[in-house]
Order: structure tokens, then sequence, then C-alpha cells
């Protein structure tokens, strides 16, 4: 064991955009986390604004086109891979992406060093899809983020679950810095930014936040006709990125002007300070139609000790406590979604807080960035020997 311990690495994530997401945040964590265990961590990326989080951090990054789905580039990306791990002398690569994977699982191949992946999310599975899919599982080593995620790979990759095991993969849970998503750690400016950001100074009703990106299966529309059956007081805040889905973002400020819901809901933009935005809120929703591999929200809110509703697909069930930490609808069920939502808005502040509480100890317990981050290092450790 000290002799696994005392191993100093050398680890590449490579990872499409650090531009923005749950994804990126997480490989940003773990280049931190392992330098601060002595470790060498080096991020391959096509680039994006979270760049100067890895500078800030004196975390060494290259740059290469490893975004590009282009068969030539993919091929060429071969060559540059064994080359960046013969200079670098990289132990291991750890992939979170397919077109890179491609790239990588070549490379490593050739120079003979450790292959990770994490499969973190669900593709489609026509016949040719699935060849290019099944690269992200002929790893050394498989993470999955979540056991829905096992049971897809399971039920749509047989030829390659079959193998595994232990010794080859393991679900690792996403995981939030639970000192980060803190209530206590945010001080009164960063609160009044987003209270004037957001143009909700005063407010006599309750607040509920939906961080979500703006595209048709995060479910907005389902949650706005849902909120259009309610009659209480409440003011809704849409905050997201439209990521090039502009026509859909301009759909439902129509569908809400056209229901005169206006008063009641607003778009705003990507939040940067998130903790802030929780912390103003009294309760979150993610109301996604399509399954989530994992879902951030949940336990970002949870750590912020918010409430929050969510549709019962996916990820989703494995994060939050039913009528403890949340409350689960039918993903398909407007009028159970309504009933949710209203009975939330009838809680006390006391009550409120009272599940806050109660899903706070549930992601220190289960979903914190330590826990993630541990065991991925763990991994990394196990293939070195």
């Amino acid at each position: 064991m000290p002799q696994l311990l005392n191993k100093k690495l050398i680890i590449a994530q490579i990872i499409p955009s650090l531009e923005s997401g749950g994804v990126e945040r997480g490989a940003i964590d773990l280049a931190i986390y392992l330098k601060k265990n002595d470790h060498q961590p080096i991020i391959i990326t096509s680039g994006g604004r979270m760049i100067n989080q890895l500078k800030e951090n004196n975390i060494k990054y290259i740059i290469l086109n490893v975004k590009s789905k282009n068969p030539i580039n993919i091929i060429t990306n071969i060559i540059k891979l064994k080359q960046i791990i013969k200079h670098y002398k990289i132990d291991i690569l750890h992939i979170r992406s397919r077109a890179p994977m491609i790239s990588a699982y070549y490379a490593s191949k050739i120079q003979k060093v450790k292959l990770v992946s994490t499969v973190h999310g669900t593709y489609s599975i026509n016949f040719l899809k699935k060849i290019y899919n099944s690269y992200m599982l002929k790893a050394d080593y498989v993470i999955m983020v979540s056991s829905f995620i096992k049971k897809y790979v399971s039920n749509n990759y047989s030829k390659y679950s079959s193998k595994f095991n232990s010794s080859n993969s393991q679900i690792v849970n996403r995981g939030v810095d639970i000192n980060y998503f803190n209530v206590d750690n945010i001080d009164k400016s960063r609160i009044n930014k987003i209270i004037d950001q957001w143009q909700v100074a005063n407010l006599e009703t309750k607040l509920i936040f939906v961080p979500a990106r703006f595209t048709s299966w995060k479910g907005h529309e389902f949650l706005i006709d849902a909120l259009n059956n309610i009659n209480k007081n409440f003011l809704c805040i849409m905050a997201g990125s439209s990521h090039g889905h502009d026509q859909y973002l301009a759909r439902l400020k129509s569908k809400v002007d056209n229901l005169e819901l206006s008063s009641k809901i607003k778009f705003v933009d990507n939040c940067s300070d998130m903790p802030a935005a929780y912390a103003i809120c009294d309760f979150v929703i993610a109301p996604s139609i399509k399954a989530e591999a994992f879902g951030r929200i949940p336990i970002e809110a949870q750590s912020c000790q918010k409430p929050i509703i969510a549709s019962n697909i996916g990820g989703f069930l494995e994060t939050i406590i039913d009528n403890k930490t949340g409350f689960i609808f039918d993903y398909n069920n407007i009028d159970d979604l309504t009933l949710k939502i209203t009975n939330l808005l009838k809680m006390t502040n006391s009550q409120l807080e009272s599940i806050g509480k109660v899903g706070r100890d549930n992601v220190a317990n289960n979903f914190s960035n330590d826990i993630m981050l541990r065991k991925t290092l763990k991994i990394y450790l196990s293939l070195a020997l």
C-alpha cells in the first residue's frame, strides 16, 4: 500500500472544450486535486473560457483540436497525441468524449499507456453509432457516472459490458464542492449582485429557480404549462444559455407572453455565481423530459440547502431522497408537477429550511467532490501498479 500511495503520476485528461458545463467543471476540479496530491495533471482541450481557471491554478494545458468529429482530424490527432504522450511521459490518459476517445485509444496502444474513460451520457444506438460509441468501452478502466448509465451500457453494449467487473469498471458519481456550494459561505455583496442582475429586490413571494440551458429536452415548456395551472403567487427565474438554440428560447418567451405569465416567469442569462443564485431562491426545479445521466443541479441545490423538484427519470432518482430532500414527479404528468410545486409554495420558510438541511447532509455524505476525486485517484493508482 505505501508503494501505491507514493506513486506520482502524470495524468492527462482530454476534454473537447472548456467553455462551460458540469463535465468541464469536474475535469478542472480533478486536475486541481491531482496537483494538490503531488501528481502532475495535464488537460488537453480545444480551448474555452474556463482555461482561465487552469491558469489561475497553474495547471498545464495543451491546445489541440479534440472537439472535431472530422475523420481526418481524428486520425491526425492519433499522431499528435502519440507525440504528446511521449514528450510529457504521460502515465494515464483519461477521456470523457467519443471523438477524442478514438484518437486516444490508438495513441495509447502505440505508446503503451493506460487509458481511462468516463461515460457521461447516453448515445444514439443505431448500428454505425454503436461502433463509434463503443470506443468509450475499450478503455483499460471504464467509469460510469450513475447506476442509470451502468444499466444503459449493460442493456445496449453487452459485448463489452459482459467483461466489466470490479477490476476494470466502477460507478463514480459526480460530485460538488460542498464548501463552494454552501449558503453559509456567501457574503452579502454576492447576494446583492444577483438580486440586482435579476431585479428581484423586495420580492414578496416565493422565488423558484430553474437553472438549465435552453434546449427542448430540459423541459421548460412542460414546466411553463404546469406553472400556468398554479393560482398562487410566485416568481420563476429560468437561467441558462441558449447554446445556439435561440429559436427555442424565443418560442419559450412567446409562450409565456401568450399565457400572460410574464410577471411570474423571467428569463435571464447563464449565471456565473450559482451558489449565490441558490441562496436567494426558495426551491429549485429540474423538469427534464429526457433522462439525464446524472445531473448536477439536484446535488448543487441540496448542497445549498434548497429543496429540489425533479423528474423521475435518469440519475435524478439516485441523488434525491423523495419526500425528504426533494420531490420526484412523473416526467409525463403535468398535474403531478403542478401538485408538487403547489405543495412547496404552501410550505413555511422553516419547513423549506428543514428539507434543505437534510439535503445538505445527503450531498455531504454521498455526492461531495472529495468522494468523487478520491475514488478517481484510487483508480489511477491501481492502474499504475
